[in-house]
């Protein structure tokens, strides 16, 4: 058995440290997502008498559907936490065609929760409070889409129409609010800030992945209706999708990262307060010059008082992307 730092064992439960607000969230969707499946599962559901595929074998595809949707995640990370996007907005789709709408909360929650426990096992090992958090949230988040675009359309077995198209949309949009906005309320719950910024970071960098979802699910509809053997020619292009989803999350990251390390440092402490406070070098010391940045070691003052003043042997050459230009007493100092 292994041990925590502090010689505790481990929490797997996730429980330890958890804060109210974010077990209370995770209760309400837990049982949100089971009551939904349950009440999913006993509607009626009406498939052609001549239909070639049997009702389990149906289910068993939108269960597989919704399991490689997640298992293809992307990550990213915000000012309050890692955010994945998955293909969910195409699942939901190429599902609301292929299984009765009432299936596919139960279907969800076999299929997220499956995916998010391999991927558990294998890399992430979250706590099982997580996992229920976030197989709760796709099932609740998948039910309330199901019930915006039965409201809207039949899509069991439909032929592709703009009507449908619509309603598939819709259905999707309902699915990418609701699990943005849950996710952003954990986030909020757990770190003690305003749910808007998550939510809109979350949002943000889901935007193009949710145009390209929705367009590969109507695409994966169109031509199952047409002839399934064309899906035979999917992978590679897919597979170039999700290559430009990484590329541009990868590149929104380095921006942020650059625009953080742009930002200028906080005002150092006057050296009134007894503390160190970096000078810069004479004009003419014999350690300044390009690719440094020239400030004296602490304590290392002219004459020990205390003036601010510094020798030029005391300096201490520090390596920076700044370059020190020491012509006049008001350098400015650019960034290279």
């Amino acid at each position: 058995m292994t041990s925590g730092r502090d010689g505790q064992s481990p929490d797997r439960l996730g429980l330890r440290g958890t804060p109210t607000g974010v077990l209370l969230l995770t209760a309400a969707v837990g049982i949100t997502a089971l009551v939904a499946a349950v009440i999913g599962l006993t509607v009626p559901a009406s498939l052609p008498p001549d239909d070639a595929l049997p009702g389990p074998a149906r289910f068993g595809i939108a269960v597989a559907v919704f399991a490689v949707a997640q298992l293809a995640r992307l990550q990213f990370r915000t000012a309050s936490g890692m955010v994945s996007i998955t293909w969910g907005e195409a699942a939901l789709i190429v599902c609301l065609y292929l299984v009765p709408a009432g299936w596919l909360p139960a279907a969800a929650l076999l299929g997220t929760g499956t995916a998010w426990t391999a991927m558990s096992l294998l890399t992430d090992r979250r706590p099982a409070l997580e996992l229920v958090r976030i197989t709760g949230s796709l099932t609740a988040a998948t039910a309330l889409a199901v019930a915006v675009t039965s409201a809207l359309g039949r899509p069991l077995l439909a032929a592709p129409t703009p009507a449908l198209a619509l309603a598939l949309t819709a259905g999707s949009v309902t699915y990418l609010l609701t699990t943005g906005w849950l996710g952003g309320a954990t986030l909020a719950l757990r770190h003690g800030v305003p749910v808007g910024p998550p939510l809109l970071a979350a949002l943000r960098g889901k935007l193009l992945m949710f145009v390209g979802n929705v367009a590969v699910g109507l695409v994966i509809v169109t031509l199952l209706e047409l002839d399934a053997r064309w899906l035979l020619l999917l992978p590679p292009p897919l597979w170039l999708l999700q290559q430009t989803y990484r590329h541009r999350l990868r590149a929104d990251q380095e921006r942020r990262t650059w625009r953080r390390s742009r930002r200028p440092p906080p005002p150092s402490t006057s050296s009134t307060s007894g503390a160190w406070r970096p000078q810069r070098c004479p004009a003419r010391s014999p350690c300044s010059g390009r690719n440094s940045s020239t400030w004296p070691s602490p304590g290392a003052t002219a004459g020990g008082g205390g003036t601010g003043r510094t020798s030029a042997a005391s300096c201490a050459t520090v390596r920076w992307t700044r370059r020190c230009v020491p012509s006049r007493p008001s350098t400015s100092w650019s960034d290279r």
